[in-house]
């Protein structure tokens, strides 16, 4: 049995989220899958608001380092950020921007592509190595077409790219 099952499969259920679905053990969970920096990763397809060709992203002065600057979308300037320092990975070339939603923050995260939206079966998922008790944005890793697939936690990606201080602003 394959370990990520793609979406037009019949068998495939709209089930709990990522993280509840890996707590159980069991269940299926929707996920997009988009690549940064020649690496694969995979986030609850629910927290995407959508996504989006790079648009124009203007500079703000003093901002931190993974942020990238504001970008326009439908009247509001959103924070837009960079994930690849955060990720691990180098030779990131943006295309796209991933818009999330968490509460009430809205963020971009720049991203090389889109892959494919995909069901992940939990107990095809290998928890990471973390220390215990520690409350990590990576949830676990499976393999989808021969490729490591690494499983994000949305909530906690979103706070981690933007930190507790980023807001929409009307």
């Amino acid at each position: 049995m394959t370990s990520i099952l793609p979406i037009d499969d019949p068998d495939a259920v709209r089930a709990q989220s990522l993280r509840a679905a890996l707590t159980a053990g069991s269940g299926r969970s929707e996920v997009l899958s988009f690549h940064v920096g020649g690496e694969l990763f995979a986030l609850d397809l629910a927290s995407v608001e959508e996504v989006v060709e790079l648009p124009e992203i203007h500079p703000l002065p003093h901002a931190p380092d993974a942020m990238l600057g504001a970008l326009r979308l439908r009247r509001r300037l959103i924070p837009a950020y960079t994930p690849a320092s955060l990720l691990g990975v180098t030779n990131s070339r943006p295309r796209a921007v991933l818009v999330l939603r968490h509460e009430e923050r809205r963020v971009a995260v720049a991203i090389d592509d889109v892959d494919d939206v995909l069901v992940v079966n939990a107990h095809d998922v290998r928890r990471p190595p973390t220390a215990e008790g520690v409350d990590s944005m990576l949830v676990g890793v499976t393999v989808y077409r021969d490729r490591l697939v690494s499983l994000l936690d949305a909530e906690l990606f979103v706070h981690a790219c933007a930190g507790e201080s980023a807001r929409e602003i009307a």
